[in-house]
């Protein structure tokens, strides 16, 4: 919202247990603000349509979290969670947010993309695909009717890789809703 570019930092040799990593905001002036720190791998943000709330996840808290979002001033506040993966779920990584204002998440480590209601915290469903390390998730097309998930074969030996031989592609499903158009920086 309002043009400004966000992103986050980690341990890039152990992020999951070593938690030193920090979200930044950088804006129109090109002035960098830090928003969040203690932080294990930063990824998914999303914002509601109002850009009252904003969703974020720290993969190493198997979590996504809501913030109160200011978007004349670019502050959050009020960090709390929505819901937390349960084991063998995954881990949460890339997100995306629809018309509904539903959550769609790409889970690490579970093969799926799931779908959920942030405003309650319900699981409302979920997407298979043919690959462990889901990274991402962007709804595409004309008319944001697709969702593009992206998937990693990082980390994978020989022996997962021959069970999962479409680890790191890209695939497309039709989520029976549509996506709400990105924001883009304007610095």
């Amino acid at each position: 919202p309002s043009g400004r570019f966000w992103a986050g930092t980690m341990n890039k040799d152990d992020a999951l247990t070593t938690i030193t990593g920090s979200l930044y905001s950088l804006g129109a002036d090109h002035q960098v603000t830090k928003h969040v720190d203690s932080i294990g791998v930063s990824n998914g943000i999303v914002w509601s349509q109002d850009a009252k709330t904003m969703y974020y996840i720290d993969t190493a808290e198997r979590a996504v979290d809501a913030f109160d979002f200011d978007n004349v001033a670019g502050k959050v506040s009020n960090r709390r969670t929505v819901f937390s993966a349960p084991e063998g779920m995954g881990m949460p990584d890339g997100m995306a947010i629809d018309e509904n204002e539903n959550v769609w998440v790409a889970m690490w480590g579970g093969n799926a993309v799931t779908h959920w209601d942030p405003r309650t915290g319900e699981q409302l469903g979920s997407i298979s695909v043919p690959a462990s390390q889901v990274t991402s998730c962007a709804f595409g097309g004309p008319d944001l009717d697709v969702l593009y998930i992206t998937s990693a074969r990082i980390g994978l030996s020989e022996e997962p890789l021959s069970k999962e031989p479409h680890a790191g592609s890209l695939f497309k499903a039709d989520p029976g809703v549509r996506g709400v158009p990105a924001f883009a920086f304007k610095g």
